[in-house]
């Protein structure tokens, strides 16, 4: 019986986000189990020079973060063969919304980098 039956990479597109995945995909393979990818655009304020009120990210902002994050999550499904259907990408917090999406897809390991 295999130890893990869905794996989830949490990805933030740093240096180390390939060797990240090269590692998840090893063990997925050892399992004979799904993979899947997800990226959070984090929703943090942004201050202003004196530190005073928080700013919030407008729309147009968040869109365009979530658009850029869709295009390198999917650039790194096609390198990496993650079908579409297991890649997820979100605005909000990453360490609430990666637990979240884990237990909504059944997922029983996490890898980060």
């Amino acid at each position: 019986m295999a130890l893990y039956q869905h794996i989830l990479i949490a990805a933030d597109f740093s240096n180390h986000t390939d060797m990240v995945i090269h590692r998840a995909k090893a063990l997925a393979a050892a399992n004979n189990t799904r993979l899947s990818l997800c990226h959070i655009v984090e929703d943090f304020p942004l201050t202003d020079f004196a530190y005073e009120p928080m700013i919030s990210v407008d729309a147009d902002m968040r869109e365009a973060l979530l658009d850029a994050g869709k295009k390198q999550l999917s650039a790194l499904g096609q390198k990496f063969e993650i079908a579409p259907n297991n890649q997820w990408i979100e605005y909000g917090s990453p360490g609430r919304d990666i637990v979240r999406i884990a237990e909504e897809n059944n997922v029983d390991l996490i890898v980060v980098g």
